[in-house]
């Protein structure tokens, strides 16, 4: 129940950020896109949106562990796509972060909690 809520909290935040970065262009609302950042977009979009799912799966029934572990594989490559293609840089202050939530999600997952 707790990583469900961790899942689900960790998704909505991520979902928020796509709606912010496509709000706060420079001097429209939406920014000028290349083809590979709007894959780059849409990769991290759809993979957010399929953990938020498996969040709320996990509320009804207790999800299996391989569809978590592939869920945070897909999160995390998305994650560093995301940050190579759009931004042009990675920052590990922020995978330290991700992959500190994921070990927390994981962790609780296999414990049953």
């Amino acid at each position: 129940m707790i990583s469900s809520t961790l899942i689900t909290l960790f998704s909505l935040i991520s979902l928020s950020g796509v709606v912010v970065f496509l709000r706060t262009g420079n001097d429209r609302p939406y920014p000028q896109l290349r083809p590979i950042q709007i894959i780059a977009l849409t990769f991290f979009t759809c993979t957010h949106l399929g953990f938020l799912l498996l969040g709320i799966f996990s509320f009804i029934m207790h999800a299996p562990i391989q569809w978590v572990i592939s869920g945070m594989a897909a999160v995390i490559l998305s994650r560093v796509g995301n940050g190579h293609f759009l931004f042009g840089k990675n920052n590990w202050q922020h995978y330290l972060v991700t992959g500190g939530w994921m070990a927390c999600i994981l962790v609780l997952q296999i414990s049953g909690l």
